[in-house]
C-alpha cells in the first residue's frame, strides 16, 4: 500500500486517500478507511483462494501421502479441504510450474 500511494503521490493529485477491507492491527501502514480491524490471522478471501491454496497446500504436502497433508492442513492452518480439493489444486500447482 505504501509503494502504492508513494507512487500516487509522484502525480502531484490534491489529495491521497487509502482503503482496505481489513486493518490488521499492528500494521506499520494504517489506511485512511477500513472495513474492520482484526489481530493477525490469515484471511483467505473467495476471490484469492486457488492463489492461496497453492502456496499453502504444497507445503503441507512435500511428497507426503493425501491423508498425511489433509492432517497437515487441518493441524497447522485450521484448513479442512477434501482429498479431491487437494488432488486438484496439486494439479493446478504442477500446471503453473509447467
Amino acid at each position: 500500500m505504501r509503494v502504492a500511494t508513494d507512487y500516487i503521490k509522484t502525480m502531484n493529485p490534491l489529495q491521497v486517500k487509502t482503503a482496505t477491507l481489513r486493518f490488521i492491527d499492528g500494521s506499520k501502514f494504517i489506511p485512511d478507511y477500513f472495513g474492520d480491524e482484526i489481530s493477525w490471522r490469515w484471511v483467505i478471501f473467495p476471490w484469492n483462494y486457488l492463489e492461496d491454496m497453492c502456496n499453502i497446500v504444497p507445503k503441507a504436502a512435500d511428497g507426503a501421502p493425501l491423508d498425511e497433508v489433509k492432517r497437515r492442513l487441518k493441524e497447522n492452518n485450521g484448513l479442512e479441504l477434501s482429498f479431491g480439493e487437494i488432488e486438484r489444486i496439486l494439479k493446478e500447482v504442477k500446471r503453473r510450474k509447467g
